[in-house]
């Protein structure tokens, strides 16, 4: 089975899935000089013993739910000058207005993600298999499928910018209570599935279209 990865340093790009399902894999090292600037969507799907990962100052471009089932992982850093971390969040700034989640860590053992900076969108699959996370308040505005997905201690959502919501976003999770969307005015369907503790959701529009 396969525990460890050195990715050379000529490797410019990681494909889509190449790692997927490595789930005996937990760590991952970059030479030297790395040249990696591309990881594309769901590179590391799946990698369910990977505890840490350190992306070279190459990267530049991370793709959707590269992280997403990596239910080990505790901490993600590193990557070009527009990466940062905050509250364990990791995001790209694009610009003043597109600064976009790429993960939050799933073992990451913080029980509240308040604010931080004011994210523009969240990544497909940022947010999934979150194991102490109770209490997200952010300022996020579009959120894109598969986000808050079997969260397992998540008790309280509050979305203080969001106006647009993609399917399938906030579902699977067993002690959620409380979501607060006061600006939401476009949510897709099956959107608040199997949350078995829900009791309110908090719409602030006048009027909610479906999408």
């Amino acid at each position: 089975a396969l525990k460890s990865i050195v990715i050379p340093k000529d490797v410019v790009k990681i494909a889509s899935l190449a790692f997927s399902y490595s789930i005996y894999l937990t760590s991952v090292d970059f030479e030297t000089d790395s040249k990696l600037t591309t990881i594309e969507d769901s590179a590391f799907h799946y990698c369910r013993d990977l505890k840490s990962i350190h992306l070279p100052n190459s990267v530049t471009e991370i793709g959707d739910c590269v992280f997403g089932g990596c239910y080990s992982l505790e901490s993600i850093n590193g990557g070009g000058n527009d990466f940062n971390t905050a509250m364990g969040v990791f995001y790209k700034n694009n610009g003043i207005l597109d600064w976009h989640v790429v993960a939050y860590p799933a073992s990451l053992n913080l029980e509240t993600v308040s604010y931080g900076p004011i994210y523009h969108n969240i990544g497909w699959g940022a947010f999934v298999g979150c194991k102490y996370l109770k209490k997200l308040d952010i300022k996020i505005s579009k959120i894109y499928q598969v986000n808050f997905m079997e969260c397992e201690q998540l008790e309280y959502i509050r979305l203080d910018e969001t106006t647009y919501i993609e399917n399938d976003v906030i579902k699977d999770c067993p002690k959620l209570k409380e979501i607060d969307l006061p600006l939401a005015s476009e949510i897709g369907g099956n959107c608040f599935i199997n949350n078995e503790s829900l009791t309110s959701i908090n719409l602030g529009c006048d009027e909610l279209k479906t999408i």
